[in-house]
């Protein structure tokens, strides 16, 4: 099985960094979206401002439209806490968060990872070709491995069908450095 293309907390900060150093606003709104909730590029794109709940307790968002067809709730990072509370307010509820379009957006964010030279290897997969679709898998390790989030919580959160696939996907990236010295 393949083992995805995943970056670290740095990388994507770099990443992130580039997009804004080349005025590409709207594709780092999409990328950060994406590494602090593991969305889909297709499910960013389709936010709308009526889809985020920022001031609630706990601050979240709605996925309307999913791969699996089901709606899921997700919960929001400080961050983007942060960053919608600062957007301008001159929008509808209807408008969509991030305004471009897909191909605009993977096309920018392939431009950022470029920029950012972070078209090299990740650590452990010997994939060569990161896309927009690794911020989602970064969010996922980073979740299990630094934020030690259940991997039950994680599934959820990604919309997988059930906990299987998303053992199935990242168990080849966070299970391996683990033994039964850390068992108490």
């Amino acid at each position: 099985m393949d083992v995805p293309h995943y970056w670290t907390a740095d990388q994507v900060q770099r990443l992130l960094d580039a997009l804004a150093s080349h005025n590409r606003h709207q594709a780092r709104t999409a990328a950060l979206i994406m590494w602090r909730t593991g969305l889909r590029v297709s499910e960013v794109l389709e936010l709308e401002w009526r889809d985020l709940d920022y001031a609630g307790e706990p601050a979240t968002l709605l996925v309307r439209r999913s791969k699996t067809r089901r709606a899921r709730t997700v919960r929001l990072h400080p961050e983007l806490v942060q960053l919608f509370t600062n957007w301008p307010a001159n929008r509808s509820p209807r408008d969509k968060v991030v305004a471009i379009g897909m191909r605009t957006a993977l096309r920018h964010i392939s431009d950022g990872i470029r920029w950012a030279d972070l078209d090299e290897e990740s650590p452990g997969t010997g994939k060569r070709r990161p896309g927009a679709h690794s911020l989602r898998h970064s969010a996922a390790r980073h979740w299990l491995m630094v934020g030690r989030i259940p991997l039950n919580v994680v599934s959820a959160w990604l919309g997988h069908a059930n906990v299987q696939v998303t053992l199935r996907i990242y168990l080849p990236i966070v299970g391996s450095d683990h033994g039964m010295e850390n068992v108490p």
